[in-house]
């Protein structure tokens, strides 16, 4: 000490070398807010806290990501380390693949399902086909994945991958049925074309359903003619004079034919005209009434059964005068009479246009009318007749000398009783008048 001294110690810090990686490599991550996507080595004081953390999980691309599994010091996903010696750090991932499952027309489901899987996954392929389908191949695509016709392959998830599940129809070899409800076996007909009607089914497994009905008559080598409906057909056919036959078929959705079915029936042509009866009046009756009531009955009934299609009298349709099928027409009508003798011609006609004509003959005769009170007025004979009937034609006429006549007023009878008015002529000295029904 050659005097006073002073004396200060200087120090450096000791750093120590850090690093900061993943695995698989290029992964993000952060240290102390800062993100790196590749390895980074730091120099940092012995001792000091720094914050390292990642994401998960992260992306990859189509179909591949990256999930977080640990930080190789044992820490959570974002934590903070103090080192005290050199140190590297590594976050690792897990590698994942997505698995996209499907299937065709025809699948009912496929196994696995579609997701995220680790890489170097193994699992075994299913596939459950919808009814009436089976099971036909797997098309596959990307690494590890598999094509093939086996149903229950593997996979391995080496990559992003892709499996549809193929199903093809299973065959319908089932031939339909069919069957004739309508005609019956036996049946007779008066007329043609007839309904020819039914059911027809599908039974096969599965079943591609009944497609079409044919029926042909006579004959099964000629043209079938198809048929309205399937489940529930019908059709109209053309019968030929006696006897025929009438075959009739169903297709289904594959092409198969059902047996055939068949059905005997008669064709008897109907020419007969229906029954008629006239109830009233009887033939020869003679009457008094100018307004004549007509009635009876009339009925296709065993004469073919086709109805009543009208009756006329003398011309004019008769109220009542239709029916159908064996049904009976209660017809009337009402016709006016002349004096004297008159025909009465009733024309009953079935559907077919067969008739059959009745005649009646009826005598008409009128009563006398009836000068009642008579009083003059003006110049004028006023004068009511009495006894007459609705619709007579009433002639009046004039004479002088009770042999020679002259009608001189004509009236049409409204009722029982008539008002007429005659001029009196002055000059002559006799005048006579009288009343005729014409």
């Amino acid at each position: 000490m050659n005097g006073p001294i002073t004396e200060l110690a200087n120090f450096t810090a000791n750093n120590i070398s850090v690093t900061v990686q993943t695995s698989p490599s290029g992964r993000s991550f952060t240290v102390d807010g800062i993100t790196y996507t590749t390895p980074q080595t730091f120099s940092w004081v012995l001792g000091n806290s720094h914050t390292i953390a990642t994401t998960s999980p992260q992306s990859g691309g189509t179909g591949i990501q990256y999930l977080w599994s640990t930080w190789s010091d044992g820490g959570a996903t974002s934590h903070t380390v103090a080192p005290t010696v050199g140190t590297t750090y590594t976050a690792n991932f897990t590698t994942q693949y997505y698995l996209t499952m499907g299937y065709g027309t025809g699948g009912s489901s496929v196994s696995p399902g579609s997701g995220w899987y680790n890489s170097g996954t193994s699992m075994g392929l299913g596939a459950t086909p919808a009814s009436g389908y089976n099971f036909s191949s797997w098309t596959g695509s990307g690494t590890g994945s598999y094509s093939g016709s086996s149903p229950s392959s593997s996979i391995t998830m080496n990559a992003p991958i892709t499996e549809l599940a193929n199903f093809v129809l299973i065959p319908d070899t089932t031939p339909p049925t069919v069957s004739i409800s309508s005609p019956t076996s036996g049946q007779t007909f008066t007329t043609s074309p007839v309904t020819v009607s039914g059911t027809a089914t599908d039974p096969g497994t599965p079943s591609t359903g009944v497609s079409l009905v044919q029926v042909q008559v006579n004959g099964t080598g000629g043209t079938w003619q198809p048929a309205s409906g399937t489940t529930s057909w019908n059709a109209s056919v053309s019968l030929s004079l006696g006897g025929n036959t009438i075959y009739v078929r169903s297709q289904d959705g594959a092409g198969n034919y059902s047996t055939i079915a068949s059905v005997s029936v008669t064709y008897t042509p109907d020419t007969q005209g229906p029954a008629l009866t006239i109830t009233s009046p009887a033939n020869n009756a003679t009457v008094t009434n100018a307004s004549l009531p007509v009635n009876g009955t009339a009925s296709d009934n065993g004469l073919g059964n086709n109805g009543i299609s009208s009756v006329t009298v003398n011309g004019v349709s008769a109220s009542g005068g239709t029916a159908s099928g064996a049904g009976t027409a209660n017809w009337n009508a009402t016709i006016p009479l002349n004096a004297g003798a008159n025909m009465i011609t009733v024309v009953a006609k079935d559907t077919l246009n067969n008739s059959t004509q009745k005649v009646v003959s009826v005598t008409y005769n009128p009563q006398c009318p009836v000068f009642g009170g008579s009083s003059v007025t003006s110049g004028k004979l006023k004068t009511t007749l009495t006894g007459l009937s609705v619709g007579e034609k009433i002639v009046i006429s004039m004479s002088t000398d009770l042999k020679n006549w002259s009608p001189i007023q004509t009236n049409i009878a409204s009722g029982p009783t008539l008002s007429v008015t005659n001029s009196i002529i002055p000059a002559m000295n006799n005048q006579y008048f009288r009343a005729m029904v014409q």
